[in-house]
């Protein structure tokens, strides 16, 4: 069996530039990857029938002839969010301006069959926290989806709902709360929480921490319980991933659980209203690490304005992933969210 064949095609040369590097990084001698930055050598090359495993082409090289070829992945890189219906292409959309780390763990992970390489993968466990700067811009549906996208994808997976006022139990099969023995190992916070608390975990599409029954004030439980909580199932290391969907509170908690975490998602809207607060939310914190701060806009729709790219919004950042708006996502079940595309792009950057 030959290596893999792998083209990128982009006249930017400056651009592709990285992408090259990781791929020879990672893969060396075991890929035959080709770099194309002219477009008439594009043009020519392919008025005859190709066969490769993956193609990784911008706008400006894209045209709908490509199809005709034998692609095994096929990935078209926009400068814009686009809400166009991939019916007609068989191309994923790659939002060009993610970073490149990102870009990259996306098209491997859409393409690990094809390429049938196995990679190092990391071993510790990864703490993820999914934080928005209000409520309503679909933070637990997200944190879910991508609950779902990674267990879909092999991983060990642990949902933690770090909210006062929880409703993720909405989208489960137990809806039950947790068990009231418990509520006082959360009260006291000791060494051994985990180990107290492991045997109540329950596991569904992915393992996740019960909801409680009522607000984590009324059990005079100490919000930093889940800091300490966290930290210990991080040190046991027995999951991949630790997924906290947190609220919009910000505290001296909350910015333990940021430092804390390896990554942070943070989600916003097209809207101004999103924009402005989420520009006031970042004025607390340092968010200039942009491997680790990830900016997610939820419920993209083409139609409306979008105040992320609108000079007059001044938006203090720039969104790394699109998720476009799913009629009624909220009626969805764990395995359905798993196969939202903006959710499984958003995951397959963190494998």
């Amino acid at each position: 069996m030959g290596k893999p064949r792998i083209i990128i095609a982009d006249a930017d040369e400056s651009y592709i530039a990285p992408l090259q590097s990781k791929f020879i990084e990672t893969f060396f001698d075991k890929i035959d990857l080709e770099i194309i930055t002219d477009p008439l050598y594009f043009q020519r090359l392919f008025a005859s029938p190709q066969k490769m495993d993956i193609l990784i082409v911008s706008e400006a090289f894209y045209s709908p002839e490509l199809q005709r070829h034998n692609i095994g992945n096929f990935f078209l890189m926009c400068e814009q969010p686009s809400a166009a219906s991939m019916e007609e292409s068989s191309a994923v959309e790659i939002f060009k301006y993610t970073n490149v780390k990102e870009i990259f763990n996306e098209i491997i992970g859409s393409s690990a069959e094809t390429l049938q390489i196995k990679t190092e993968m990391k071993k510790q466990t990864q703490t993820i926290l999914v934080y928005s700067a209000g409520g309503g811009d679909g933070k637990t549906t997200i944190s879910l989806g991508i609950s779902s996208c990674l267990a879909m994808a092999h991983k060990k997976v642990l949902y933690i709902d770090a909210e006062f006022v929880q409703n993720f139990q909405f989208f489960l099969q137990n809806k039950t709360p947790i068990s009231g023995e418990i509520l006082s190992k959360f009260q006291l916070g000791n060494e051994h929480i985990f180990s107290d608390v492991q045997p109540f975990i329950r596991q569904e599409l992915f393992s996740y921490l019960p909801p409680f029954h009522a607000a984590i004030s009324a059990y005079n439980i100490d919000f930093s319980v889940f800091s300490y909580l966290i930290a210990q199932i991080k040190k046991e290391n027995v999951y991949d991933f630790i997924i906290i969907d947190t609220d919009s509170v910000f505290s001296d908690d909350k910015g333990d659980q940021i430092d804390q975490a390896d990554k942070i998602l943070i989600v916003t809207k097209q809207d101004f209203y999103s924009v402005y607060k989420t520009n006031c939310m970042l004025k607390n914190i340092n968010y200039s690490d942009t491997e680790k701060f990830v900016f997610l806009c939820n419920a993209f729709q083409s139609e409306y304005d979008n105040a992320l790219l609108d000079l007059k919004s001044h938006a203090t950042f720039m969104v790394n992933q699109y998720i476009h708006w799913i009629p009624e996502c909220e009626k969805m079940r764990l395995e359905e969210l798993a196969k939202i595309d903006g959710l499984q792009k958003i995951a397959y950057a963190l494998i």
